[in-house]
């Protein structure tokens, strides 16, 4: 008797990845809801040192960084924004524009401009100068020159792998950005997003990625950790090599701790976390 071969279909494969991708979501959205206000102000203190420090802030000119939200319970960026500003660094931030997907990098001279907006207390600016009333310099739809992007997201892995909310606004952005990059014949902007300790999987653990998954050039820890991959090594180098910490992100399922047992049974998801996870031959088959 013949054994009948079973061949994963593309729209399997990529409901597999759906469904495990919804499944982290909830898993760092509970780890991140359960970190203390200790460890989100000391680990954000720790990682705004790091990036200044680093010769990719160093070195910039143009930066576009997030504002935190906490209700997002996301690494904290206000020193960054007012650092940046205070060296003469031309500065933007990201404002969403509607449920497509779509994003406005909009420059900010002045951070008393910014105003939070619902659901999230997100501080954004308004889409006209104060003092001008002219309509602001949007990075995205000029094409403006940026050297550094720092953004956040819900979880990553050591190799750049970043797991997103699921609205796809950065994905597209970092496409949009990498594209008018290679058309103006410049080098992309430098990737780099920021992760509380508990935001890392472990080094044998795979984030799933579908095609409009965009990697991370870098990722930055309390530790000082940074991650590369392909043109960003010299990246990573510059960063390391600045804050002259090696790095190491060994942590663990939501633990902080070395290694994690990814085997065992986890109390919040009730679900073996392995296997959530999946391989990166799976995906790119």
């Amino acid at each position: 008797m013949k054994r009948e071969s079973h061949f994963i279909s593309k729209e399997e494969n990529k409901q597999i990845i759906v469904e495990r991708k919804k499944d982290l979501r909830k898993f760092f959205r509970e780890k991140l809801r359960l970190l203390s206000e200790q460890v989100k102000e000391l680990e954000s203190e720790k990682i705004s040192t790091h990036i200044l420090a680093s010769l990719l802030f160093q070195t910039a000119s143009s930066i576009c960084i997030y504002a935190h939200s906490d209700r997002l319970h996301e690494v904290r960026t206000s020193t960054l924004l007012e650092a940046t500003l205070a060296s003469g660094k031309t500065l933007y931030l990201p404002v969403v524009v509607d449920r497509a997907s779509k994003m406005k990098l909009l420059h900010v001279e002045d951070l008393s401009c910014l105003r939070p907006v619902l659901p999230f207390g997100i501080l954004e600016p308004p889409d006209y100068y104060v003092s001008s009333g002219l309509p602001r310099i949007d990075a995205l739809s000029t094409a403006a020159p940026l050297d550094l992007v720092i953004l956040p997201g819900l979880a990553f892995s050591a190799d750049g792998s970043r797991l997103g909310r699921g609205g796809g606004y950065y994905d597209l952005a970092m496409s949009t950005l990498k594209q008018q990059a290679l058309l103006a014949g410049r080098p992309p902007p430098v990737m780099v997003s920021l992760a509380y300790t508990d935001q890392m999987v472990s080094f044998d653990v795979t984030i799933p990625l579908e095609t409009h998954d965009e990697r991370m050039d870098v990722v930055v820890t309390a530790s000082g950790g940074a991650t590369a991959l392909s043109v960003a090594d010299r990246h990573a180098k510059m960063f390391m090599t600045s804050t002259t910490t090696k790095t190491t992100l060994r942590t663990g399922w939501g633990g902080g701790e070395a290694e994690g047992n990814l085997l065992r049974e986890d109390k919040l998801s009730g679900k073996n976390m392995k296997q959530i996870c999946i391989d990166r031959s799976e995906v790119e088959q």
